[in-house]
């Protein structure tokens, strides 16, 4: 599959990016970890991984989508903030480079949950969104007030383990309420992917399985730094496994798209040659119809000249538009009504004129 392979090629091309960084990193680093234990030089080689990650998917994949753009954005934030604290040298610029890895992870946490609900057919109206969003804004605001106000941290101060910069943190009460984010947002996705089974809205239940698999490697790796004191942030490494385990299941379920449309374009058209109605013809009229209530004015009335066996070009001329923007009508109109190609839209078409219910997909000016 070609998604599938871009997924793979995605991949080794980030690690090509980041093998010179990483290798100038492991040969000046490696005395220092063997000797001291330091594990800033680990913080890097995460961080220079995720930045490649982030250029990569940049360069590399036209088709960029822009939550998965985000997450890459947010998760490369996160590291280079982790990294930054683990050598900082002054407590402003532990601060800073604090509240730098706030940001990366408050907000990453927030594209894998936007990712996951859209993955299982979610729906999420833009109210929904913009209120986690205001949710996800408000929990780093807190933790960004640390060293200015005493409400997340009540002090903090620097020392060194091993040649690493750590930020000794004393928490103020209201520390518990970015916990209860955290905790509420994984709660939400496994919710998210246990009804996506239930309504059957999950593609299959090893997607369900390995999307629950992704959030319960998450949370594991986040319940065990809240229990343990361990001087590295493992959700450093678990961010980036997980931006890359979800572009490979986005794209492996783009290709299962592609061959479900034509699996359906074949019986569109197999019950055209035979003369017959697929069985669901109920569901498929209402289904598309609503589809074409969401098209702009302009994409009806391209639509409406198809339907009058009108050619893109033809149609540019008749609504006195130039063809590039036909073109880009063309393509809005493809991807809100779900179609892969002019041929299927015309199975539709037809359709729609034999059983005598074209009325319903014209443009009514």
């Amino acid at each position: 599959m070609k998604n599938k392979a871009f997924g793979l090629s995605f991949c080794a091309m980030a690690f090509i990016f980041a093998f010179p960084a990483i290798s100038a990193l492991a040969y000046d680093a490696a005395p220092r970890v063997a000797e001291k234990g330091n594990l800033s030089p680990l913080y890097g080689f995460v961080a220079v991984f995720s930045l490649a990650l982030m250029v990569g998917y940049l360069l590399w994949y036209k088709k960029r989508e822009i939550k998965f753009l985000l997450l890459y954005c947010c998760v490369a934030a996160a590291n280079v903030g982790y990294y930054m604290l683990s050598v900082a040298d002054t407590i402003s610029f532990a601060m800073w480079a604090n509240r730098l890895s706030y940001l990366g992870c408050a907000f990453s946490i927030l594209m894998m949950l936007l990712i996951i609900a859209e993955v299982c057919g979610v729906k999420m109206k833009k109210g929904a969104k913009l209120g986690f969003v205001a949710i996800t804004s408000a929990a780093f605001l807190l933790a960004a007030t640390g060293g200015w106000l005493p409400i997340y941290y009540k002090s903090v101060s620097l020392t060194s383990v091993n040649g690493m910069t750590v930020l000794v943190k004393d928490y103020a009460p209201l520390h518990i309420l970015y916990t209860v984010y955290i905790a509420a947002y994984f709660i939400i996705m496994g919710a998210i992917i246990v009804r996506a089974r239930k309504k059957q809205e999950a593609y299959s239940v090893k997607y369900a399985m390995f999307l629950a698999g992704i959030v319960f490697t998450n949370i594991a790796v986040w319940g065990v730094e809240q229990l343990i004191k361990i001087e590295f942030e493992f959700l450093s490494i678990s961010f980036v496994t997980t931006e890359v385990f979800l572009l490979l299941m986005w794209l492996i379920m783009q290709d299962y798209d592609k061959l479900s449309e034509g699996a359906k374009s074949i019986a569109l058209a197999t019950a055209e040659s035979n003369g017959e109605l697929p069985p669901d013809i109920e569901d498929l009229f209402h289904s598309f119809s609503q589809k074409v209530l969401t098209l702009t004015a302009s994409e009806r009335m391209l639509l409406q000249y198809y339907i009058d066996g009108y050619s893109t070009a033809e149609a540019a001329d008749k609504l006195y538009i130039s063809i590039n923007t036909a073109r880009k009508h063309n393509s809005n109109l493809n991807r809100k009504l779900e179609l892969s190609s002019r041929e299927e839209l015309g199975l539709y078409i037809e359709l729609f004129k034999r059983a005598g219910r074209i009325e319903e997909i014209v443009y009514m000016k």
